[in-house]
């Protein structure tokens, strides 16, 4: 089944291409698959993102290094200055 709506939204996109000017001289066989695929993959992943979302916990961030130096050693002073 994924195969012939795969090629269904194959069909409506060459068609959508081919008619404006802009678009025909870019209505080749692979942007058309690509376009296609990206018609059909991407709801699914929207999906799969929203139910991690909700039902993954998240772990908490750390701060990124650099941030705070309290960790680092203090420069020595020189005693004769």
């Amino acid at each position: 089944s994924a195969t012939t709506y795969h090629r269904q939204a194959q069909s409506t996109i060459l068609d959508y291409l081919h008619q404006h000017e802009v678009s025909k001289s870019l209505a080749t066989k692979e942007l058309v698959w690509f376009l296609a695929s990206a018609l059909l993959a991407i709801p699914v992943y929207i999906i799969y993102r929203l139910l991690m979302e909700a039902f993954c916990s998240k772990k908490p961030k750390r701060p990124p290094h650099g941030g705070n130096h309290g960790h680092r050693r203090h420069k020595r002073r020189h005693a004769d200055k």
